[in-house]
């Protein structure tokens, strides 16, 4: 009787896991694990723009003038 009840425990009860939530989802069932890749990729890109954006300003480059060299970089003047 004892074993029997022991058997019935251990398969109603559920057991401890013994890995972290991470590696017990299943990449193809829990698409969560994307956007901590997707921020790592794209979090070099967003640092080099902080940086560039505080060397413009530093080195006095306002918006006005970034407007007009980006507006001659698209519309070149006909010589």
């Amino acid at each position: 009787m004892s074993r029997a009840l022991a058997a019935l425990t251990t398969v109603l009860l559920p057991v401890a896991a013994e890995a972290c939530a991470t590696c017990i989802a299943s990449p193809f069932g829990d698409r969560t694990y994307n956007w901590p890749y997707l921020f790592l990729i794209l979090l070099p890109f967003a640092v080099a723009a902080v940086i560039g954006a505080v060397l413009a300003r530093v080195s006095g480059v306002s918006a006005s003038t970034l407007r007009r060299r980006l507006a001659r970089l698209v519309h070149p003047t006909a010589r």
